[in-house]
């Protein structure tokens, strides 16, 4: 399976990777060795990430760091889009 990025998923990657870039060049290569073995991950397996509540939309975790990829396998044209990298966001239940 193919995998392409969206105009604003790469926006996204270069974004990131570039803040953190500024902090430590260090941490922005392995954010962005992370990145690339979970495109290995879903071009092999691309439904290895969890279904969100659009059915059409599924996200992986960049574990260790803290962002979560959006994306989209469509088995007709064997493509998997990733759509965005976002920074996961901790939530506090009151």
């Amino acid at each position: 399976m193919r995998l392409r990025y969206t105009r604003p998923a790469a926006a996204d990657v270069v974004a990131i990777l570039d803040r953190l870039a500024a902090q430590s060049q260090q941490g922005a290569r392995r954010v962005r060795d992370r990145l690339r073995d979970i495109e290995q991950i879903l071009a092999q397996f691309p439904k290895a990430g969890q279904p969100t509540r659009l059915s059409w939309l599924r996200r992986f975790a960049l574990r260790p760091y803290p962002y979560i990829a959006f994306y989209e396998a469509t088995a007709a044209w064997r493509l998997c889009v990733m759509a965005g990298l976002k920074p996961a966001i901790n939530r506090v239940v009151r």
